[in-house]
């Protein structure tokens, strides 16, 4: 009932003292810095600075109307964030949410004071919105409120109604993403590529394209996968992608490129693996059983004479698929052939480095299906 009487206290003032000439105040007052701090927090400044002459703010009441679609089935609160104000007369009164015009609003006034505003931008306070639910992909769409008794006031000298609705700016927004993003990582294990995101909530998400780009040049994107998204979603989502190493790179890109139902899209932060081996390591061939012909990896983290060859069940070699140099790097090699019977098969890797004659060796066992 406190904030009731203030409303009426001003306007029973503003009838006694209505002179022109305040009502022509030269001001602005806005809306800006607005931050989504988290997906329960939305905090934004008002500033007030004077457009032409210096003039006296004695009192202000602020209101805002919002989009309520935020609330999403939540409580919400509103709060002056304290020692923010750079006024001598901070936000102090009737600072809350309810909905006393009908529509729920938001609002704060101040206590009888003396500011003299100048044309240095001066901030009244910043604030903060939070909610007992996630607000969801809406706009909080925030704009300033003049009508109803929760409205916006601003007097001058004498407690004079200076208000002018023209001289009050709202926020700016960009359109708000379908998809909130709350992580994108990656990770090698042994010879595949992991990458893990979670999305914070989601709005008309057809899904998301997965795409690598090699080395430090990002002017060509790979398409390597398609993962279908939930669609509308107001909790976290985890989303799972293997990739095949690469060859011949030690450095690879990803980002993801996420597409809503109406095929507009957005894209993700980039993440950047580096692939430098660390170890000799022959990984197993694939696919195993095979036919009619396999992929071969295997990593030198040295430059290093390389050996890798194929034998039968009983020592006799096959054929010889290297016998080389290889500086640092991931390799893949592709073998099969047709004239082989169906059995099982042993892959030899031998490597011996260059730079201190380390030496290592391994083996695989294949099966070819014919």
């Amino acid at each position: 009932m406190r904030f009731r009487y203030y409303c009426i206290l001003i306007f029973l003032i503003t009838k006694v003292f209505n002179f022109e000439n305040y009502c022509q105040t030269n001001y602005q007052m806005s809306l800006n810095n607005a931050e989504k701090v988290d997906s329960y927090t939305f905090e934004f400044d008002v500033t007030i600075k004077s457009t032409g002459s210096n003039f006296t703010l004695t009192s202000y009441q602020c209101s805002f109307s919002f989009n309520q679609l935020i609330i999403n089935g939540g409580n919400i609160s509103f709060n002056y964030v304290g020692s923010t104000s750079q006024l001598n007369n901070p936000p102090s009164l009737a600072i809350g949410y309810d909905s006393i015009s009908g529509a729920p609003r938001l609002h704060f006034a101040s206590n009888a004071g003396n500011d003299n505003i100048t044309s240095t931008e001066k901030k009244v306070g910043r604030f903060r919105v939070q909610n007992s639910n996630i607000f969801g992909n809406y706009c909080p769409d925030l704009t300033w409120n003049f009508d109803g008794l929760s409205n916006t006031i601003l007097t001058g000298s004498g407690f004079t109604n200076i208000t002018v609705p023209n001289n009050h700016l709202n926020l700016n927004y960009n359109n708000p993403l379908p998809v909130e993003f709350n992580f994108f990582n990656v990770a090698l294990v042994e010879s595949k590529i992991n990458l893990t995101w979670q999305t914070g909530t989601e709005m008309n998400n057809k899904g998301f394209e997965v795409q690598r780009s090699i080395g430090s040049d990002k002017s060509e994107w790979e398409l390597r996968g398609f993962i279908a998204g939930e669609g509308n979603s107001s909790q976290p989502k985890t989303y799972n992608f293997t990739d095949n190493l690469p060859v011949n790179t030690n450095k690879v890109i990803y980002r993801l490129k996420q597409i809503d139902l109406d095929g507009s899209v957005n894209f993700s932060q980039e993440v950047e693996i580096d692939l430098t081996p660390v170890n000799y390591t022959l990984y197993q061939n694939y696919p195993n059983p095979f036919n009619p012909s396999t992929k071969i990896r295997f990593s030198v983290p040295k430059e290093s004479m390389v050996i890798l060859g194929v034998y039968n069940i009983i020592g006799e070699l096959v054929t010889e698929l290297l016998n080389d140099i290889k500086t640092v790097g991931n390799y893949e090699i592709t073998w099969g052939d047709e004239n082989l019977s169906s059995g099982s098969y042993i892959l030899y890797f031998k490597a011996k480095s260059r730079e201190d004659n380390e030496i290592y060796s391994s083996v695989k066992k294949m099966i070819l299906l014919q």
